[in-house]
């Protein structure tokens, strides 16, 4: 298994609605947001999920991410602490698909709006926080 350290540079990363991507794989990763309105059909082989790790600031303290990684092969073990602030929307009428894994990570929040389908893989979301049902107005997480 391999492991790569990723320097999210990028402040913010969308995908527009009416794109539409067919491919192995693909990580979209920021430092604030990731706002995607598009489809990914992972389609195709990809061997060897990898580990992901998070480069940190200068000083040693964590950074802030937001992250989406659609893959015909298997998850994969995102390491590091992050900092609040990364925000992760997939919008409604967009769609990930992938047979292997979907990882979606905000280190502040997770919005779907839109659909993951992982039919016989896997689907990993991680957020500070998770609501489920109906929830007070302006609660954030999941």
């Amino acid at each position: 298994e391999s492991s790569f350290e990723l320097d999210l540079t990028a402040r913010e990363v969308s995908v527009e609605a009416g794109v539409r991507l067919r491919l192995p794989e693909l990580l979209l990763g920021a430092r604030e947001s990731v706002d995607f309105a598009g489809r990914i059909d992972a389609v195709g082989a990809v061997k060897g999920a990898p580990s992901l790790s998070f480069r940190t600031n200068g000083d040693g303290t964590p950074r802030s991410r937001a992250l989406v990684r659609v893959s015909a092969d298997g998850q994969v073990d995102l390491t590091g602490e992050s900092a609040a602030g990364g925000i992760v929307r997939v919008r409604d009428g967009a769609s990930l698909r992938a047979p292997g894994s979907i990882t979606i990570d905000g280190s502040s929040d997770v919005f779907i709006d839109g659909r993951l389908a992982s039919a016989g893989g896997s689907v990993s979301l991680n957020t500070s926080r998770i609501s489920i049902g109906q929830v007070p107005a302006g609660t954030g997480g999941l």
